[in-house]
């Protein structure tokens, strides 16, 4: 079962390299399945994020250059999966 908060390690990596990114990754936190997973279809990404698709997308690169997400434009929907969690190594600083 995935963390019910994103780490503080991972957030102070989203404040330093991708700020305007963080509102995007943290709605993203919230809405992953068990697998850590998000199904985003292109229609919904204004009314889901409540953002534009080109700032989407644009969050999606920055947070993937990061290593904090992978996603996959597949027909009308992003498949986006963030990286699994070791609570043990949560020790960034």
């Amino acid at each position: 079962m995935p963390i019910q908060t994103p780490p503080q390690a991972y957030l102070k990596i989203i404040a330093k390299q991708c700020p305007k990114a963080l509102d995007t990754y943290l709605q993203l936190w919230e809405q992953m399945d068990q697998d850590c997973k998000v199904y985003a279809p292109y229609a919904d990404i204004n009314d889901l994020f409540l953002t534009s698709r080109a700032k989407f997308k644009h969050d999606l690169i920055l947070l993937s250059s990061s290593m904090l997400l992978s996603y996959v434009f597949i027909i009308d929907k992003y498949v986006i999966e963030l990286v699994g969690w070791d609570e043990e190594e949560l020790t960034l600083r």
